[in-house]
């Protein structure tokens, strides 16, 4: 095989002599005869399978539905695919296939074009696959259930198979059980989130024991201060449990200040002494006006 002489001179300008670029341009020219051999070979078996499979089908009977069948078909269906209602290139197809026992009756006969009609064929080998996948499947279990012995006939050293009917359950992930978060759940006072609440506690039972999270509960719901109460997962990513009762100052109630909301008790209190200081205000006036009128009718003073 020739090589040009543009390889030649490209792989000298990748820094490679005369010599050793004259020996990669061979290898590169076996690697193609290489490639070009195995796709002549790849297309010559496909045809040989394309041949073998026609034969297969007119060896079931396929390809010899008769001309005035097929016209009556077509005309039934409207010259148009049945699925898709495309009008290129028309197939017969079988309803139930000649291999399931279906014939070339009209009844058994519909209109696909080219591409339903291969998706059809598609979907039904996956059908056969999955349904010898599970008679498979099903004919193991029955050996390994046949093979394995009787309790009266199993001798102290014959292990016991697992067949799927005395596998016993895994324990789900993260060392936690459906017991544990339901006797968490039940006792949070917040009970919001609750799968992102089961999250978190499969992670937090890697970082602490089911006791020491219980206790740290308990202390939690016991809170005498007026915070808002944590969402569960909020309490148990940030490790509260391990937080400490609050304790309040003792603090002497300060008098109310402008903008500051009181209590009805307080609110209360100050209707009262509005009230009182109204009644006294009343009761002090005539008084007042009396003493001004004494005064007036004595005269000045003398000196």
């Amino acid at each position: 095989m020739t090589i040009p002489a543009s390889v030649i001179a490209r792989l000298a300008g990748m820094g490679l002599d005369a010599v050793h670029a004259s020996e990669v341009a061979e290898m590169l020219a076996e690697v193609e005869r290489a490639t070009k051999q195995e796709s002549d070979e790849a297309i010559e078996r496909r045809r040989v399978n394309e041949a073998a499979r026609t034969t297969r089908y007119r060896s079931r009977g396929g390809g010899q539905i008769d001309e005035d069948v097929r016209s009556e078909v077509l005309a039934r269906d409207d010259y148009r695919c049945v699925t898709c209602g495309s009008d290129d290139h028309l197939q017969i197809d079988h309803v139930k296939p000649l291999a399931k026992g279906g014939g070339n009756e009209i009844e058994n006969l519909q209109v696909l074009c080219r591409v339903c009609n291969a998706r059809k064929r598609d979907r039904v080998r996956k059908r056969e696959a999955r349904a010898s996948t599970d008679v498979r499947g099903q004919a193991r279990i029955s050996v390994e259930s046949a093979e394995t012995p009787s309790p009266d006939k199993e001798t102290p050293h014959t292990p016991k198979k697992l067949t799927p009917t005395n596998i016993p359950p895994s324990p789900p992930k993260g060392g936690s059980s459906p017991t544990t978060f339901d006797r968490f759940w039940s006792e949070y006072p917040q009970k919001v989130g609750k799968r992102e609440a089961e999250k978190a506690f499969a992670k937090a039972r890697k970082r602490a024991s089911f006791d020491a999270i219980m206790g740290g509960l308990a202390r939690y719901v016991a809170k005498t201060d007026d915070r808002p109460w944590c969402n569960p997962s909020t309490w148990l990513n940030q490790a509260r449990w391990t937080d400490q009762p609050a304790i309040l100052p003792h603090r002497t109630a300060d008098p109310p200040r402008y903008g500051q909301r009181q209590t009805p008790a307080e609110r209360k209190s100050k209707v009262q002494r509005q009230a009182l200081d109204s009644m006294r205000n009343e009761f002090d006036e005539p008084r007042k006006i009396a003493s001004d009128n004494s005064s007036l009718l004595a005269g000045p003073r003398q000196r």
